[in-house]
């Protein structure tokens, strides 16, 4: 896990709410940086509770426009 200072750009990507967690995982799409569009294959999580993003590890490839599912 990678603490995010700053946050750019992003849409087209899956996002899913935890709320045991208060957690949103965001994950793919398109990502907005240094003023260029490129596919995302970056997983992100937001953490409600203390206003803060980190960015995790994610071993798939790309994805745009796909789906999530969470079972509990």
């Amino acid at each position: 896990t990678t603490k995010v200072h700053s946050f750019a750009g992003i849409y087209g990507h899956t996002s899913v709410y935890n709320g045991p967690t208060k957690t949103i995982y965001i994950y793919g799409g398109y990502l907005y940086k240094n003023h260029k569009l490129s596919i995302s294959n970056s997983l992100f999580t937001y953490d409600v509770t203390d206003n803060s993003w980190n960015s995790l590890h994610a071993t798939s490839q790309t994805a745009v426009s796909n789906e999530c599912t969470v079972l509990t």
